[in-house]
């Protein structure tokens, strides 16, 4: 019998394995240790006779929840268990007063957009205000043709603060694999203007410290500063032409 229930600490390891079935960075254990045991956060999991067959994640800040992961064991979909998590989630966010969920989905991923649009998320309900920017830090060396820089975190400091927000599953002691996507972090901020946002992005990757690996950051910070791209006078040549890459 399918029961939806709080994740608790003994249903990680399995909830890992299916973390690295589905996802190209996958989250690590420690990552949900964290995130379990932040007060702010509710993570739910379906377990059937002691199998977790599906799990998902809500960070919740200022009446605003933010589903952070939604993901069902391969051999248990199609049984509607994507739509009791959710269901779940937000009945609980709703206790911890949410009255805002949002959400990320691949547009590739006919399957989660189907569930969500069920749900009633749409992108026409969202209302645009202020100007936000995300920075994609890749494991990467962009003097090198952005060649993929595997390898071990030796530190690792996350900026933080009033607009700013930082999605990741890495950790100081974290090894960055050589056979999934170099991406390790997004780091996103908003602002009341594109002005803003870049200010506040310059501020949030300054603060930003990866060591033990090379990472596409400094790059970043050179694109922030180009006078083409503070006017948003760009398009899909932009990197060759202003940077000869």
């Amino acid at each position: 019998m399918l029961n939806i229930r709080a994740m608790e600490e003994k249903d990680i390891p399995q909830v890992e394995e299916i973390e690295k079935k589905i996802f190209s960075l996958p989250w690590s254990e420690k990552s949900f240790h964290d995130a379990c045991s932040d007060e702010n956060n509710i993570y739910l999991v379906c377990e059937d006779e002691g199998t977790i067959t599906g799990y998902c994640g809500l960070w919740t800040v200022f009446g605003e929840g933010n589903i952070t992961n939604m993901a069902v064991h391969p051999d248990y979909r199609k049984k509607g268990i994507g739509m009791m998590l959710m269901e779940e989630m937000e009945k609980r966010g709703i206790q911890k007063k949410v009255d805002v969920f949002f959400l990320e989905v691949r547009e590739s991923n006919d399957a989660a957009r189907r569930l969500y649009e069920k749900m009633k998320y749409k992108q026409k309900d969202i209302i645009f205000t202020g100007h936000s920017l995300e920075a994609r830090i890749n494991a990467e060396n962009p003097a090198k043709n952005f060649m993929p820089c595997p390898g071990l975190i030796e530190e690792l400091h996350l900026p933080g603060g009033n607009g700013v927000r930082v999605d990741t599953a890495v950790y100081a002691g974290y090894k960055v694999p050589q056979n999934y996507d170099s991406m390790i972090a997004k780091v996103i901020v908003h602002g009341k203007d594109r002005k803003e946002s870049i200010a506040k992005m310059k501020s949030a990757l300054s603060e930003l410290v990866i060591s033990g690996i090379e990472t596409n950051t400094d790059f970043i910070l050179k694109i922030l500063d180009n006078e083409k791209f503070k006017a948003n006078d760009y398009d899909t040549s932009f990197i060759e032409k202003e940077f000869g890459k």
